[in-house]
C-alpha cells in the first residue's frame, strides 16, 4: 500500500491499528542498506526476533520442589520470588506460584 502512495494514516485506518505502529513496523523490517520494505525480509526478521526472544521458564520438578520446600517452611510466594531473585535461582513467576499453591502459607502442603 505504501508503494501505491498511501500514507501511514490511510494504511493504519484500513487495517485498524495506530499510524505509529505502521511507521515502527516499516522501519523495523526494512532493509537497512536500501531502506526498502520487502515482505520476505520482514518475515525473516520476524523469525529471528522470535528465536532470540527470552523463553518462559517451565515448571520443572526441581523448581516445584524448591517452591514446595519454602512454602512448607511458611514462606509466602512473594518471599520465595524475592529469595530466588537475590540468589539467582531459576524460578517461575509469582502468578504461577499463586495459581499452583494458593496465596496463603501452607505447612500441610501435599503435592
Amino acid at each position: 500500500m505504501q508503494k501505491q502512495g498511501s500514507s501511514f494514516t490511510e494504511i493504519a485506518k484500513s487495517i485498524g491499528v495506530h499510524k505509529s505502529a505502521i511507521s515502527r513496523k516499516l522501519q523495523q523490517n526494512s532493509d537497512q542498506r536500501s531502506g526498502a520494505y520487502q515482505v520476505d525480509l520482514a518475515q525473516k526478521k520476524y523469525y529471528q526476533r522470535q528465536a532470540n526472544k527470552p523463553k518462559s521458564i517451565r515448571l520443572t520438578q526441581e523448581i516445584r520442589d524448591f517452591i514446595t520446600q519454602w512454602i512448607k517452611q511458611d514462606y509466602s510466594p512473594e518471599q520465595i520470588i524475592s529469595y530466588s531473585k537475590i540468589y539467582y535461582i531459576l524460578c517461575v513467576s509469582l502468578k504461577r506460584i499463586i495459581n499452583l499453591f494458593g496465596k496463603k502459607k501452607r505447612k500441610d502442603l501435599v503435592i
